[in-house]
């Protein structure tokens, strides 16, 4: 909840400081040269960095959900042939972490 509130701030920052900036600037990029609103190409950029950093964190979640994944099945697997009748593995293991 505090992050989407964080973003919204700065969101609606990012827009104020475009909105008071709108005077027509030259943009050069390698070979391509044009006019644009300071106010847009400052939205855009905002825009393209957010899309940037959150294909970044979806790759980083997804690697720790497959991560998660692989850990649940190998400790599944470990209960399975190391269980004896009678021990509960569970309370094993959180006995020894208390």
């Amino acid at each position: 909840m505090g992050i989407l509130v964080f973003a919204m701030i700065l969101v609606l920052l990012v827009v104020t400081f475009a909105l008071q900036n709108s005077e027509i600037i030259n943009v050069t990029l390698w070979l391509w040269d044009f006019q644009s609103s300071l106010a847009l190409l400052l939205i855009i950029t905002m825009c393209v960095g957010a899309l940037i950093a959150g294909s970044v964190l979806m790759r980083v979640v997804v690697k720790k959900n497959s991560e998660i994944r692989k850990l649940k099945k190998s400790l599944a697997a470990q209960k399975t042939t190391t269980a004896t009748p009678g021990i509960n593995v569970e309370s094993t293991i959180t006995k020894k972490q208390s």
